[in-house]
Parts: structure tokens; sequence; C-alpha cells
């Protein structure tokens, strides 16, 4: 599957499908198989990798979370930007332009300033990092629950409704 569809598909019915494809072909590029006992666990895996990696998971973090060695983790990271390119570059402009101007902003114009990007603490400017990456989506994603909200309050109001 292309990634333009595999993006598509993320957003439809057939979203497990693009969190297999994910672990899957994080597996082949590894050569493991060894991760994925049954389905259920399948799944598992493959929602802390998708989720983990996009949201800024470590290698070490993917490690802990799935109980693999650190060089499993980083294979499994190294596949899915390999499988998935343009996350990565979505996770490079983002960060680069948080650190230029200091903020990220949702799609609908919220704003969050991200000063942790220029720590002096490492495990600061990794927090900032995952804030940069994290914010535009899940800020988004909580801008059009909260339109929606407002939207229908007002319905209701029109119709006299209680």
């Amino acid at each position: 599957m292309a990634e333009g569809a595999l993006k598509r598909a993320a957003f439809t019915r057939e979203a497990p499908d693009v969190r297999r494809q994910a672990l899957v072909a994080a597996r082949e590029a590894q050569g493991r198989a060894r991760l994925v006992p049954d389905q259920r666990d399948s799944r598992r895996i493959a929602k802390t990798i998708n989720f983990g990696i996009i949201y800024g998971m470590s290698p070490f973090g993917l490690s802990k979370e799935l109980g693999i060695s650190l060089e499993e983790a980083r294979a499994f990271i190294a596949a899915y930007f390999q499988t998935f390119p343009g996350v990565q570059v979505y996770i490079d402009r983002v960060v680069d332009e948080a650190r230029k101007t200091g903020y990220v902003s949702t799609l609908l114009g919220r704003r969050r300033q991200v000063p942790e990007l220029t720590s002096a603490d490492r495990s600061q400017r990794e927090f900032g990092r995952r804030v940069a990456i994290n914010m535009p989506v899940q800020g988004l994603a909580a801008d059009m629950i909260k339109t929606a909200m407002v939207a229908i309050h007002r319905l209701l109001e029109r119709r006299n409704a209680r």
C-alpha cells in the first residue's frame, strides 16, 4: 500500500490494517517475528509502536514498553520511518519550526509555547520535542471537539431544547 493510501486508511475503518502493516513492515525490516505471539498482543504492539513513535517515544522508552532490547527498539523505529517517511518529515518540520518560533500551533491557530526546546537540560529538551510533535495533532482534535460542542449547544439553544 502506498504511503498516501496508508495515511487515508488511518482515518477510515481500515485503521487496524494500517497498524498491522506498520508492525509487519517493521518486523520484516528487522527479520524478527518473535514479538507477535497472538493477534491481541500484535495489536497492542502495533499501537505502541505507532503512537509511541508518532508522539516522540525514544528507543529506550519503546524497549521498556515492549520488553525488548534497545537494539530491537532502534530497529523498529528505523523500520517504521523507512515504511512511513512522511512521519519523519512531519516531525522534523514541526520541531524545527518550534525551535525557530518558540511555539507550535494547531490548524485552527491555537498556540502552545515550547520553551523547553532551548533548555540546557536534555530531559527538558526531549520533553519539549515531544510537546512540539504532539500538540498540533492532539490540540487540533481538541479544537474540533470544542467547535462541535459549541455548534451543538447553539443548535440546541435555537430549538429551545433542554
